[in-house]
């Protein structure tokens, strides 16, 4: 006899929105450069770093399917009122647990042969701003850093006199903050290095502030509000690598709930209640009586 082990799986959520699943799929490729040498066969291989995730999932929008009563039309109407959404937004997947991602397709497929609703195929995209991987959650401000950076130091550049950044090594601010976005991204230096990093950048960018608080040029005093954004994002980051110890407390389920539901109701993402509870990883639910341990 076989065993229905998907069925134990978490669902499948979109900006919050339960719906059931029906065929998906899950790929991605790693980038990479051929170097290769006349006359030589082969070629060195050198990495680039994954791509992007891809996540399409066949979502059957049906009245009468067991377990969900409100299928068509109200949670179509409001999954597909979230799908028009382009932004990036939490995709909670089954298999993988919550990542950040961006919409690619909606496609809906009316049938004759089916009269109590749709089937739809959504395609999703992960975004760099969380991986799949667990550990890879510091990438996402400091991510929103650089975009910052980039902007924002030409534009400090092009004032009376302009605003500059001195880390003591010649380098620019935006080339700072890649570095440390790429410490992170490939772990190449210990988390205690990449913060002392973090805090150099920070110093610099306050004294850039300092600069232009006390400049003449008015356009010197709308590049502080860029810059304090660039300096909360590289704070957050470093709260991400070294955040503070939390008390942890020991709970008896009262009565059966799900997983998703315990994790939700303690105020904790499902990947971080798992990491704290192991065996909920292989259980959609938690019985009456068992134990668990959350955060407080």
């Amino acid at each position: 006899m076989s065993v229905d082990i998907l069925a134990l799986l978490p669902p499948l959520r979109w900006r919050g929105i339960e719906v059931p699943c029906q065929d998906n799929k899950m790929d991605f490729t790693h980038g990479q450069v051929d170097h290769e040498q006349h006359g030589v066969d082969g070629a060195y291989v050198e990495p680039t770093g994954r791509k992007a995730s891809m996540h399409s999932y066949r979502i059957p929008f049906l009245v009468g399917l067991d377990g969900w009563p409100t299928l068509y039309p109200t949670l179509y109407r409001d999954f597909y009122n979230a799908c028009l959404d382009g932004s990036t937004g939490p995709l909670e997947l089954p298999e993988e647990g919550e990542i950040d991602a961006n919409l690619v397709s909606f496609s809906k497929t009316v049938s004759t042969g089916v009269r109590n609703g749709y089937f739809v195929d959504v395609v999703w995209k992960e975004n760099n701003e969380a991986g799949i991987t667990i550990g890879d959650d510091s990438i996402g401000p400091i991510a929103e850093a650089v975009a910052l950076a980039a902007v924002v130091e030409p534009a400090a550049g092009e004032i009376t006199p302009p605003l500059e950044y001195d880390d003591g090594a010649g380098n620019s601010l935006l080339k700072s903050l890649k570095q440390i976005q790429g410490s992170i991204a490939l772990a190449q230096m210990s988390v205690q290095d990449t913060i002392a990093s973090i805090d150099n950048v920070i110093n610099g960018i306050n004294d850039m502030i300092d600069a232009a608080n006390s400049a003449v040029d008015p356009e010197a005093w709308g590049i502080v509000d860029g810059l304090k954004q660039i300096e909360a994002s590289c704070q957050e980051t470093k709260n991400r690598l070294a955040p503070e110890q939390k008390a942890i407390q020991f709970v008896i389920a009262t009565a059966s709930i799900l997983v998703a539901e315990a994790a939700a109701k303690a105020g904790m993402a499902l990947d971080a209640f798992i990491q704290l509870n192991p065996r909920a990883a292989a259980k959609r639910t938690i019985k009456a009586g068992q134990e668990y341990f959350v955060y407080v």
